[in-house]
């Protein structure tokens, strides 16, 4: 049975793929007629300022061969785009970067070297400032006609994240697109708020109280995703730009510390495995006071210091670390052998999906690196700064973990009928053993009446024979 259901999980995902490829075709949004555009090209310096980066060759550029790269973390960053514009009308483009947390981003539009339009945006300024209000940074520019136009972007990462992907699109296009990024995402947030909406019922029903740990869990998942969208400053805190850098690691922290508490007493560690349980419990104790540390950093800070955000990190992946060790610790003495099967089955997308969480902060890991992805699943949001993997492997391990709760409300339910059945047959048992007992007494009294009616005849008898 099990083997079945893994071979019908492999049919749906080659379904999956089959159907992507039509799907994942987007090479037309980004082909713009009659427009030359140059690789892109970046530059890392210190305190320097436009006018010297203009006059830069381009043998000092760094060419970048992919649409995502990484930058140095809380440096100054200079990327370089230029555009030959071969039509004889002005032509209208989007650039977008794709990190929503890019502490100071400045535009400058260059023409014959000299600046000829800028736009200074970044996490740094309330939303509300942005021309374009969009969880991205989006810079308009024109291009004279029969002319080549330079566009520079100097780029302060801060300290959240440093990659992005750099997207030159066609004015048109991109609002068009934007219908698309909207309806999905759409899709995703109502699909797991459903899931999540009936995983609560479900454990409503069962009346295990640990399973509200996995509830939370997922909220705050869900929670840190929207705000790593970008989402959250846009619709929630646009005009606190303070609490929207610290915001993502105040959610990972929950995230962390309901997931840890979940697994702590989905596989009782306390009775099974000490030394395991010590460590998720420091764990835990470590989450919330990181938690703590960083809401009161809210109102001091305007974001979090370097060494907090790589510690939380770290912190982060040794947690996902400890859940598999837990995980493979009731495998090997085969306790929950099956759910724990399940588990990992639903988990292991998702911690993969949470180490690029991890890895991007350390330079490690941009949207380019799951292009693979994007060959794979229904559909592939190229506009978004979280991984795409993640939305789906959050859904999935959503639908392993109802299946997991549904059968135990199964089990719940067939234990209880059992002993329904059993107490419904104990009590017919008692009842029968009850007519036995009163039929017998019946009887016995029956024939005591019997006895005393025949001697009291005798006796009248022999009174009337005398």
């Amino acid at each position: 049975m099990f083997f079945r259901k893994l071979l019908c999980i492999g049919f749906v995902l080659l379904l999956f793929r089959a159907n992507a490829a039509a799907v994942n075709h987007e090479d037309s949004l980004y082909k713009i007629d009659g427009v030359l555009i140059s690789k892109t090209q970046l530059f890392t310096g210190k305190n320097a300022t436009v006018s010297q980066v203009v006059k830069l060759s381009d043998d000092q550029f760094k060419t970048i061969r992919q649409e995502g790269f990484n930058l140095r973390l809380n440096h100054e960053n200079w990327i370089k785009k230029s555009f030959n514009n071969t039509d004889s009308v002005n032509r209208e483009l989007i650039i977008e970067l794709t990190n929503p947390f890019l502490y100071d981003v400045k535009f400058f539009t260059v023409d014959s070297s000299a600046v000829g339009d800028s736009l200074i945006t970044g996490a740094s300024k309330p939303f509300t400032s942005r021309p374009i209000l969009h969880p991205n940074f989006q810079y308009k520019i024109t291009l004279p006609p029969l002319q080549q136009t330079d566009c520079f972007i100097q780029v302060n990462t801060g300290t959240v994240s440093s990659d992005l992907v750099l997207l030159v699109w066609d004015k048109e296009k991109r609002k068009d697109y934007q219908l698309t990024e909207t309806k999905y995402l759409s899709y995703f947030l109502i699909i797991n708020i459903v899931f999540l909406l009936l995983i609560g019922l479900a454990i409503f029903q069962t009346k295990q109280k640990y399973h509200w740990f996995y509830f939370l869990y997922i909220l705050f998942g869900i929670a840190h995703i929207y705000t790593d969208l970008g989402m959250g400053f846009k619709n929630i805190w646009p005009q606190n730009t303070s609490f929207n850098n610290t915001a993502i690691y105040i959610f990972a922290n929950g995230y962390l510390v309901f997931g840890v508490s979940f697994v702590r007493n989905y596989f009782e560690t306390m009775k099974r495995t000490g030394q395991l349980d010590s460590i998720l419990h420091a764990l835990i104790i470590i989450g919330i006071i990181s938690t703590a540390i960083e809401m009161l950093m809210v109102f001091f800070l305007p974001q979090l210091p370097l060494w907090l955000v790589i510690f939380n990190t770290c912190v982060f992946l040794l947690a996902g670390i400890m859940v598999f060790g837990t995980a493979a610790v009731c495998l090997r003495y085969r306790y929950l052998k099956k759910d724990t099967v399940w588990f990992l089955i639903g988990f292991l997308p998702h911690s993969i999906a949470i180490s690029f969480l991890c890895f991007r902060v350390f330079g490690l890991f941009n949207n380019s690196k799951e292009a693979w992805f994007e060959h794979i699943v229904p559909f592939y949001i190229k506009t978004i700064h979280t991984p795409n993997f993640l939305l789906w492997s959050v859904l999935w391990e959503l639908v392993i973990v109802f299946y997991l709760i549904m059968r135990r409300v199964k089990y719940i339910y067939e234990s209880n009928n059992n002993m329904m059945l059993q107490l419904a047959q104990q009590r017919e048992n008692s009842m029968r053993g009850l007519l036995a007992d009163v039929e017998k007494e019946r009887k016995r009294i029956a024939q005591e009446l019997h006895d005393g009616t025949g001697v009291r005849l005798a006796t009248l008898k022999m009174k009337l024979t005398i």
